[in-house]
């Protein structure tokens, strides 16, 4: 049976290994959108969304190294597809023959 010492040190080498090929493929990522911003008729519409897709993407072991300002939204910037196509319960209502909507009660 290995030490506990030896085992402590594999899993760091796996856990570097993965961090490397995250940042390897951030960064080739990063080199696709340079060339894609840089051709032309790139429009604001297109800059913005890349830079929501690498900011989404972005593994922490490289956001720990930007500046504060320059950190990632610590809130999900994407959407569901449920939550993009949900309706608001207020506006079926009606529709289903109610005067309002009816309020969720959990069960204890």
């Amino acid at each position: 049976m290995e030490k506990p010492e030896v085992l402590e040190l594999v899993l760091e080498e796996v856990s570097l290994e993965a961090q490397r090929e995250s940042l390897i493929e951030y960064q080739d990522k990063l080199d696709n959108a340079r060339e894609r911003s840089s051709q032309e008729g790139f429009t604001v519409e297109e800059l913005k969304s890349l830079e929501a897709e690498l900011e989404a993407d972005m593994p922490p072991s490289f956001a720990q190294f930007l500046p504060a300002d320059m950190q990632p939204a610590a809130t999900p910037t994407r959407k569901s597809d449920y939550e993009a196509v949900a309706p608001n319960v207020s506006d079926i209502a009606p529709q289903a023959g109610m005067l309002q909507a009816v309020a969720f009660t959990p069960m204890n």
